[in-house]
C-alpha cells in the first residue's frame, strides 16, 4: 500500500470510529456489555487469587482474557491511527 493510500485510509478509519463512538447504541454496548465482562473478569481473577490453592493456569487465562476486554476500545484505536498518520505528515 501506498503511502497516500494509507494515510487516506487512516483517515477514513479514524473518521468513522469517530462516528460510531458518537452513537448511544456503541456507548450502551460500552458499558453494559464490555465494561461489565471486564468487572466480572476482573472479580474471578480475585476470587481465584484469594483461593488457597491458586490455579496459575486460571490466573493466566483471567488475565488474558482481561486484557483482550482492552481491545473494545475504539477511542485507542483511534489514538494509535492519529499517531501513525501524524508520522505520515512528518515525513512528507
Amino acid at each position: 500500500m501506498e503511502v497516500s493510500d494509507r494515510k487516506a485510509w487512516l483517515v477514513r478509519m479514524i473518521e468513522a470510529i469517530g462516528r460510531i463512538t458518537e452513537q448511544e447504541d456503541w456507548r450502551m454496548l460500552q458499558r453494559e456489555f464490555f465494561d461489565k465482562r471486564k468487572e466480572t473478569l476482573q472479580a474471578r481473577l480475585l476470587g481465584e487469587c484469594k483461593n488457597p490453592e491458586v490455579s496459575l493456569p486460571n490466573v493466566y487465562r483471567l488475565q488474558g482474557q482481561i486484557a483482550e476486554t482492552g481491545n473494545n476500545n475504539l477511542e485507542s484505536l483511534v489514538e494509535a491511527y492519529k499517531v501513525e498518520l501524524r508520522g505520515i505528515e512528518k515525513n512528507e
